[in-house]
């Protein structure tokens, strides 16, 4: 008889339930129900919680640890006292910020009775940008002092890690670099390959829409995209979608380039109304400078969908065998319009390219093999 072991999925910014970190747990999720119906899986997805109650609109009060903090205990000795002694619960956490740091420390203090592995999953680039910085050695000195292993989404970020953890004589913490998991959506929708629609032969003066979905927050340089509409030709525009406290800013930016007829902000948009407009734009451009992965480029890709990207190290390294993701020479505007261009350009033969080495890349068996520390 199999016996299964707890796993508590956290993550600590859930932006209302719509957020990037929402969607990251749903795929784990998913990921696990997949795994489940291959093989006999020794683990139970037991609970997701949200460390941080992002329902405040007092900006302080959105930091202040919500009562899911204190369920977790409650819910492992739940679980545990219909189990076996001896097995050990999981507890991962997805971390996307300073903060974190102490509450890791306190949530670390506050599991180790029930004796749990507790998985760290760091989200945020900025400390791994600036490693030298207080505030990075702080986070990471704190992450590594918690839990018993650390997961980094990318090459630059194990590099990192793994330096400051030789420094600092954190010898025992695991460093595993691997990818998230995909939604279930994405690895169907990869797999059909249905990309005839988004072949390069299009009418000369046709509209062409560039699509830009994400979080309106400085990061995501949805200015830049705004910046680069100005040197496309005149038949292009832009469709953002998303909100944030960018918005009110980049909406005034649009005006004072006189752009307005060719921007459209169209706000948050359910799962169902985003593959309409993936279905509807030419090229998707995030130029990001705050992501280590960035769920909404693999919904593209899986969309058929080029991408135009700025040359940001993290991103390099997943997307650097896709040939339909194209990134700009610079980080300029004007280098960005040439890869726009260059993108809505691209081959069915890119794009199908591109959706294998996804697929290869987020393969479920390969993922499972690289979270040993579960096995």
């Amino acid at each position: 008889m199999t016996i299964h072991r707890p796993l508590v999925l956290i993550s600590s910014n859930p932006v209302f339930g719509t957020g990037g970190a929402s969607r990251i747990l749903a795929n784990y999720y998913q990921f696990f129900d997949r795994l489940s119906s291959i093989d006999s899986l020794p683990f139970t997805a037991i609970h997701k919680l949200y460390i941080h109650n992002c329902s405040y609109s007092i900006k302080f009060l959105r930091y202040l640890p919500s009562i899911a903090l204190v369920r977790v205990p409650w819910i492992l000795r739940h679980f545990l006292g219909k189990r076996h002694r001896s097995i050990k619960p999981v507890v991962w956490w997805h971390s996307f910020g300073i903060t974190d740091a102490l509450l890791l420390l306190l949530f670390s203090i506050l599991i180790k009775p029930f004796g749990c592995h507790l998985i760290v999953t760091l989200h945020c680039p900025t400390f791994f940008d600036y490693p030298t910085r207080l505030m990075s050695k702080i986070y990471f000195f704190c992450t590594l002092a918690s839990c018993t292993a650390v997961h980094v989404l990318n090459n630059h970020s194990e590099n990192v890690l793994l330096m400051f953890k030789s420094s600092y004589g954190f010898i025992n913490r695991l460093v595993v670099n691997c990818v998230n998991p995909l939604s279930s959506n994405s690895i169907i929708q990869l797999r059909n390959k249905l990309f005839s629609k988004h072949s390069p032969a299009k009418i000369a003066n046709a509209t062409q829409y560039i699509l830009s979905m994400c979080q309106l927050v400085p990061g995501k340089r949805i200015d830049h995209v705004i910046d680069a509409l100005e040197h496309l030709p005149i038949n292009w525009s832009l469709l953002v979608a998303g909100d944030g406290i960018e918005r009110s800013y980049l909406e005034k930016l649009v005006d004072n380039k006189n752009l307005r007829s060719r921007v459209i902000f169209l706000g948050f948009l359910s799962d169902i109304k985003k593959a309409k407009y993936f279905s509807l734009a030419s090229v998707f451009c995030v130029p990001s400078c705050s992501d280590t992965q960035s769920i909404v480029n693999v919904e593209a890709i899986s969309h058929g969908l080029p991408i135009a990207l700025y040359p940001y190290q993290p991103l390099l390294s997943i997307y650097n065998d896709c040939p339909s993701v194209i990134f700009s020479a610079r980080c300029t505007p004007v280098s960005l319009s040439s890869a726009i261009i260059l993108a809505a350009n691209s081959s069915l033969g890119a794009l199908n390219a591109s959706s294998s080495s996804i697929l290869s890349r987020f393969d479920d068996k390969s993922l499972w093999n690289s979270f040993f520390f579960l096995h």
